[in-house]
């Protein structure tokens, strides 16, 4: 998958090709990038940036690093509406440790001020000053964006149902590649719980008495050991909004 405007290393599709080759369970191999702005000045790091303005979370998940073997995204097609590309393969394949990570920068990430998702998600940084700043801006527009929040839940429960439909034919393909046993037990029910919270925080929308949806909420924390308090925190200030 490709970005028009990156600019790809000339050992890129090598490298990938090499791990494809050498290792038939991997489906998915995902690169890291430097990122630049829109005229290749180069800046830090992808799992730089990752880890300055996602808790310290580096795993990678943008889609314009992945190469993926054909049959397994014919696989996943068609990809809902509204949902990202880059989350529904991350959702597909992240709990059957069938993905690769290549540390190495192999493209340039070029990001524009200007763009769709530099407005939104404050993305278009590629300084460690503009990390933290994004941090920053993020938090407030947690707080005060109601759209973007609503928006967010609605787009991961199309992915909630769109992995329950894809599961049983994922869960076949793995078979089919000699995918260990307990990676394929242990991921589907890892998909199943990621579904399953998905479509639980969605249904409080429904729920227009506030009384009802706060008292629910609680609840569900209660039972719920994937149910973070950061989430639960979430959905009462969805509430709010509303």
């Amino acid at each position: 998958m490709c970005d028009q405007d990156d600019v790809w290393f000339k050992n890129k599709i090598e490298e990938h090709m090499k791990i494809f080759e050498k290792e038939p369970t991997i489906v998915i191999i995902v690169n890291n990038a430097i990122r630049t702005d829109s005229k290749l000045n180069p800046g830090i790091s992808q799992i730089e940036y990752m880890r300055l303005t996602c808790n310290g979370n580096t795993k990678v998940g943008v889609g314009c690093y992945f190469s993926i073997r054909k049959n397994f995204l014919n696989l996943i097609l068609p990809l809902p509406e509204f949902s990202s590309h880059d989350n529904v393969i991350n959702g597909c394949t992240a709990p059957f440790n069938i993905r690769k990570d290549i540390n190495e920068p192999l493209q340039f990430f070029r990001r524009f001020p200007e763009s769709l998702s530099s407005k939104v998600e404050h993305s278009d940084c590629i300084t460690t000053f503009q990390c933290y700043l994004t941090r920053l801006l993020r938090i407030i527009d947690f707080f005060t964006t109601k759209t973007k929040v609503i928006n967010d839940l609605k787009r991961y429960y199309e992915l909630a149902m769109h992995l329950e439909i894809k599961l049983p034919q994922i869960k076949q393909y793995l078979e089919s590649i000699k995918i260990p046993k307990n990676y394929i037990k242990n991921g589907i029910k890892l998909t199943e719980q990621k579904a399953t919270l998905f479509k639980k925080r969605y249904s409080f929308l429904s729920i227009n008495n506030k009384g009802k949806r706060f008292f629910s909420i609680l609840i569900f924390f209660i039972k719920e050991h994937n149910y973070t308090i950061t989430l639960m925190i979430k959905d009462i200030l969805i509430m709010l909004y509303n």
